[in-house]
C-alpha cells in the first residue's frame, strides 16, 4: 500500500506488504468458469442429441418413402392384375356367348389352358392367320383391345408385343389397300417377295442378326435406297414377329393337348378302377350309363369319390356302378377371414356330395332304392367316430346288392334351392346334397 509499511502500519494489517488478492472474486470466478463449460458441455450435449433426432427422422423419412413406394407398386400391380383378370372375363363372355372379337380369338388357347370354358375349342389357326385379311377398323380396334394383355400380363409379354407388331404390319397394308397404293411401296413386287422369302426361311436369332445389319445400312442411306432398307426392316421384325408366334401357338397348342389328356385320364382311371372289380354290375346299359355320367366333366371344387366301405357280399346280387363326386371349397367363415387371406387360405373342408347309382335292371315293378345313415364303428380309427358315418344305399332286391360309403358326418341342408336332390329316375339314383354352414361367434 502506498505510503505505508510493515513498520508503519497504522491498521494493523499483517499481509501490508503482500500483494493484495480478492479472493472471493477468485473464488466466484471459477466457480463461473465451471459453470461456462458445464453449459458449454449441456449445448454440445443438445446439439449432439439434436443432430441424432434429426438423423433419425431423416431415416424413418425414407423408411416411410420406401414402404409409400412399396405400397404404390404393390398397388400399381393389384390393379394391373385386376384390369388383366376383367379382360379376360371380357373375352371369356364373349366367346361362350359366340360373338368372339379377333382379341378374343388370339386369346383363345391361353384362356383354355388356365380355365375349362364350357363349348368352347382350341383355335386351330395362328394369331398371324387370324390377323391376316382383317379390315384397318378391325386391326385397329384389334391394337386396341389387346394393349391391355401387354401391360398387365407379363408371363405372356413377348407373346403380345409379338401380335402387336403383326397386327402394325397388317394395318399398314390395309391402309395402303384402303388408300389404292401398292401395298409394298415403291419397291418392286419381285424385290419385296424375294425378301420375303429370305427371311421367312431364317431362325429367330438370325433374324436378330439381320436387324441389325439392316438398321447399320439404314443409317447410311438416302433416297431409293433409304426407302428400300426400311421395307426390309419392316419385313424382318414382321418376320420375327411371325416366328415368335409360330413358335408360341404351337407350343400352347401342345400344352393344351397334354392338359387335356390329363384331365380326361384323371377323371376317368378312378371310375373305370372302381368299376372293374369282378363282382360290379358288367351289363352294357350300365356301363352307358356310367360313360354318360363320366363325360360331364367335373367342376373346378369337385373330386370323384370312391371311399367305399365293404359290406359282405349276398349269392346272386352284384354291385352297382357309380359316378360320385365330393364337393370340397374354403370356409370363409368370420374365424378364417381373420386368421387367413386369400394368398394363404385356410385347409379344404368338404362341402357336400354327388351320389349316382346305377340300376338299369330293375324290374318296373320294384321299388325305388333308398338310403340310410349308420354310425362309423371302424375299431381302428375310434377318433374318427363321430367325425364321420357311412351312407349306405338299399337295394329293393335282385340283381344288385347293397352300397355304402364313409362320409364326413355333419348336418345337410334339405332344400331343393341349396342343392339338395334325391330322385330316382330312369334306372339312376341320384343323391345330391351340400352340408349347412355354420357362423362363427367368438
Amino acid at each position: 500500500m502506498v505510503g505505508y509499511t510493515n513498520e508503519k502500519n497504522p491498521f494493523g494489517d499483517r499481509d501490508l506488504g503482500k500483494k493484495f488478492t480478492w479472493k472471493k472474486n477468485k473464488k466466484e470466478s471459477v466457480e463461473s468458469e465451471k459453470r461456462i463449460l458445464a453449459e458449454i458441455e449441456k449445448v454440445r450435449e443438445r446439439r449432439s442429441a439434436r443432430e441424432s433426432e434429426v438423423a433419425a427422422q431423416e431415416r424413418m423419412r425414407e423408411l416411410e418413402a420406401r414402404k409409400t413406394a412399396a405400397a404404390e407398386e404393390d398397388w400399381e400391380a393389384k390393379e394391373e392384375a385386376f384390369h388383366l383378370r376383367q379382360t379376360k372375363v371380357r373375352s371369356r363372355l364373349r366367346l361362350g356367348a359366340g360373338r368372339a372379337k379377333p382379341v378374343d380369338r388370339v386369346a383363345q388357347n391361353i384362356l383354355l389352358l388356365e380355365e375349362d370354358l364350357s363349348g368352347v375349342d382350341a383355335e386351330l389357326r395362328s394369331p398371324r392367320d387370324i390377323l391376316a385379311g382383317l379390315s384397318a377398323a378391325d386391326l385397329r380396334e384389334f391394337r386396341d383391345d389387346a394393349r391391355p394383355y401387354v401391360s398387365a400380363d407379363p408371363a405372356r409379354e413377348s407373346f403380345w408385343r409379338a401380335t402387336l407388331a403383326v397386327a402394325d404390319y397388317e394395318l399398314e397394308l390395309a391402309e395402303r389397300r384402303d388408300r389404292g397404293e401398292a401395298e409394298r411401296g415403291s419397291v418392286h413386287a419381285a424385290v419385296a417377295a424375294d425378301l420375303a422369302a429370305s427371311f421367312a426361311d431364317k431362325s429367330i436369332e438370325n433374324l436378330e442378326d439381320a436387324s441389325r445389319q439392316i438398321e447399320a445400312r439404314r443409317r447410311d442411306a438416302q433416297g431409293a435406297d433409304r426407302e428400300y432398307w426400311d421395307h426390309a426392316a419392316a419385313e424382318c421384325e414382321f418376320a420375327a414377329a411371325a416366328k415368335t408366334l409360330e413358335s408360341a401357338h404351337a407350343d400352347i397348342l401342345e400344352r393344351l393337348g397334354n392338359q387335356r389328356r390329363t384331365t380326361t385320364e384323371k377323371k376317368k382311371k378312378p371310375v373305370a378302377s372302381t368299376l372293374a372289380k369282378p363282382e360290379a354290375d358288367d351289363s352294357p346299359a350300365a356301363a352307358a350309363m356310367v360313360e354318360r355320367e363320366q363325360d360331364k366333366l367335373c367342376a373346378d371344387d369337385e373330386d370323384l369319390f370312391t371311399a367305399e366301405v365293404p359290406l359282405p357280399p349276398r349269392p346272386n346280387r352284384r354291385k352297382p356302378r357309380y359316378v360320385n363326386r365330393v364337393k370340397t371349397g374354403y370356409e370363409w367363415n368370420k374365424y378364417n377371414q381373420t386368421h387367413y387371406t386369400p394368398e394363404e387360405p385356410p385347409p379344404k373342408i368338404v362341402q357336400g356330395y354327388r351320389f349316382n347309382i346305377f340300376y338299369p335292371d330293375l324290374h318296373r315293378d320294384q321299388k325305388a332304392p333308398t338310403y340310410v345313415l349308420e354310425q362309423w364303428t371302424d375299431p381302428a380309427e375310434s377318433n374318427d367316430r363321430n367325425a364321420f358315418c357311412v351312407i349306405k344305399f338299399v337295394s329293393p332286391g335282385a340283381p344288385y346288392d347293397d352300397l355304402a360309403f364313409k362320409i364326413v358326418n355333419q348336418e345337410w341342408e334339405h332344400g331343393h334351392r341349396r342343392g339338395f336332390k334325391c330322385v330316382f329316375d330312369r334306372g339312376v339314383l341320384h343323391l345330391h346334397f351340400n352340408f349347412k354352414r355354420w357362423r362363427y361367434r367368438r
